[in-house]
């Protein structure tokens, strides 16, 4: 009943599904499992490139190790 729903009220959860604006109720972990089992997903990772001096430390901390 379109008269019922539509007078400015705000639905959530369980009642919107009483009233049949929603299909379902699910989380977002839920959808998004679901959203991937329907679709080709590719996974991206990044890795940032270290910069000189975080470079160096590194050389200079494993020259350290083997020295000591």
């Amino acid at each position: 009943d379109i008269a019922a729903v539509a007078n400015g009220d705000i639905w959530f959860g369980k009642r919107a599904l009483e009233v049949k604006l929603i299909d379902e109720i699910k989380t977002s972990d839920e959808y998004l499992i679901e959203a991937c089992d329907r679709a080709d997903v590719v996974s991206v990772a990044y890795q940032r490139k270290r910069t000189l001096p975080e470079k160096l430390g590194l050389a200079t901390s494993s020259a350290l190790e083997h020295t000591v």
